[in-house]
């Protein structure tokens, strides 16, 4: 069996936490990129939780965990209804209130008249409000001042149409925060070829520990979105990964970001739904061989909520810590055409001396995919994607990355159909309702020192291996915090998070000259 050895350049991968307002998406191309960038996304099986791809792909509509809060429910007669109680930021608290389903379909009936009863933190009647000849049907919704977390709201509903009679349906439910959702990391390469398919991942966590969320995971290049995952989950108190694909038309310095947009039921924080980070885009040469890079965080915060007046000593504070794991390798060969279908393909993580992990795709190949200018494979694993493409140019590039979170969620880019050459983005995409996610890398501790190494065996049965030299890892951090404070009859509430980001990473760069 012939070998080939891939030569020696690496370069940090950037991890960056930012701040920044969220918006609304623009509107994001749908299934792979082809034409001179290549094929990004892989063929499998529509039913990609079959046994024969080992249970490992599920739609988006199925949740992983859902330990969150959920809505109180209360029944009468044939007339059920749901009710919800979230705390903002800004201390406002909305109280919702529907025959259907929250965040989901509208439900039979109308709402005639609802009355709210608020409770203090010892279980007292603190308020009553009644909303007589409502016309809001099966939905209704008020603001409330001055509620405080996990204290009772009671809805005494009334609602017609469902019966022949008017139902009263009650329901309690408890005042829980507004979730929060935030770009931990965002990792890529800070280099790469032009006209190639890159990689990006991002780790999004749910920080206030009380609800889940929905979310749409977006990737901009320049400021135009490029990719897309659609209505992810990330349970309360979770984290879970983006996982991306691109292909650069034209070489420079592009800036590439991430924003979570269009949370359901809404976001706690704006302010730290966004990250970004550059990436120079260079023409092919026998500069480039590979590049690696790991990085881990760890995130410890703590929650404190104080009441002063009638109910001063009252409290309910909590803490909170999550660490995060990534490792990236990106091996080129300029002058080299892989051939397909890969044999096997494989990374490798070794931290002081020992291998702490090796993500292996084997068993997960999809077949090989072209376009006329390109021929790629995607490998899926239950902690890591790789993809190993062919350029008519005689480039080859094979790369594997892998992320810690609950699961990882794959965007357009990375998850398509291709028939007979021609790919388009599967049906179930399009409707936004089945995104794969796998189940996450290992989340392991940078060490005093790390190594990266990928093997690749083609169809010709020619060996490929690139590995880094040893690496020593560099620390970084930050502080974050807020208090938020509202005065009200009873007293005044203060709501507070603070938390500090510790940040390890490593890499290796050095110069080489390919094959």
């Amino acid at each position: 069996m012939a070998t080939q050895r891939l030569g020696v350049l690496s370069a940090a991968l950037i991890l960056v936490f930012a701040a920044g307002c969220g918006g609304r998406s623009s509107s994001v191309p749908h299934g792979p990129q082809t034409g001179a960038g290549g094929v990004q996304g892989a063929h499998r099986a529509a039913k990609d939780d079959s046994s024969t791809n080992g249970g490992l792909f599920h739609p988006n509509s199925q949740k992983y965990r859902d330990a969150g809060a959920h809505p109180a429910t209360g029944r009468s007669g044939s007339a059920q209804v749901q009710s919800r109680a979230l705390l903002a930021k800004d201390g406002s608290t909305l109280v919702e209130a529907t025959t259907g389903v929250l965040d989901g379909a509208p439900g039979p009936g109308s709402f005639s008249k609802v009355q709210a009863k608020l409770f203090g933190p010892d279980g007292s009647l603190q308020q009553t409000q009644n909303y007589n000849h409502l016309a809001a049907g099966p939905y209704w919704s008020q603001t409330f001042p001055g509620l405080i977390r996990n204290e009772n709201v009671q809805l005494d509903t009334h609602v017609r149409g469902v019966d022949p009679r008017t139902d009263v349906v009650t329901i309690v439910d408890a005042v829980k925060l507004r979730p929060d959702l935030a770009v931990r990391s965002f990792t890529g390469p800070p280099q790469a070829y032009v006209n190639t398919s890159v990689a990006f991942q991002a780790v999004v966590s749910e920080q206030n520990q009380d609800v889940g969320a929905r979310a749409d995971c977006v990737l901009s290049v320049d400021g135009q979105p490029v990719d897309q995952a659609v209505a992810i989950w990330v349970d309360a108190g979770q984290s879970v990964s983006c996982m991306f694909a691109y292909t650069f038309s034209a070489t420079g310095t592009h800036a590439v970001s991430v924003a979570v947009v269009n949370v359901v039921p809404g976001d706690f924080d704006l302010s730290n739904n966004t990250a970004q980070t550059t990436i120079q885009i260079v023409q092919p040469s026998g500069n480039l061989a590979y590049q690696g890079s790991i990085n881990s965080f760890l995130n410890q915060q703590t929650t404190n909520d104080t009441l002063t007046g009638q109910f001063s000593g009252y409290s309910d504070n909590s803490t909170y810590t999550e660490s995060s794991f990534a490792a990236q390798m990106y091996a080129y060969t300029p002058n080299v055409r892989f051939v397909f279908p890969v044999q096997s393909f494989a990374g490798s993580v070794t931290i002081d001396g020992t291998v702490a992990w090796q993500p292996t795709f084997t068993a997960q190949l999809a077949p090989p995919v072209s376009d006329g200018n390109s021929t790629c494979q995607n490998q899926y694993t239950d902690s890591a994607f790789g993809t190993v493409c062919a350029y008519n140019s005689g480039l080859s590039v094979a790369e594997w990355v892998g992320t810690t979170g609950a699961v990882t969620y794959y965007s357009t880019h990375t998850d398509s159909t291709c028939t007979g050459g021609v790919c388009t983005s599967n049906q179930y995409i399009v409707n936004n309702t089945s995104f794969t996610y796998g189940t996450g890398a290992p989340n392991l501790n940078i060490g005093t020192t790390q190594q990266l190494g990928l093997t690749l065996v083609d169809g010709s049965a020619t060996s490929y291996t690139a590995q880094t030299l040893v690496m020593t890892a560099a620390s970084s951090g930050y502080t974050f915090g807020f208090d938020t404070c509202e005065n009200f009859q009873i007293g005044s509430y203060c709501f507070g998070n603070h938390g500090t980001i510790s940040n390890k990473s490593a890499s290796d760069t050095g110069a080489g000259s390919g094959i």
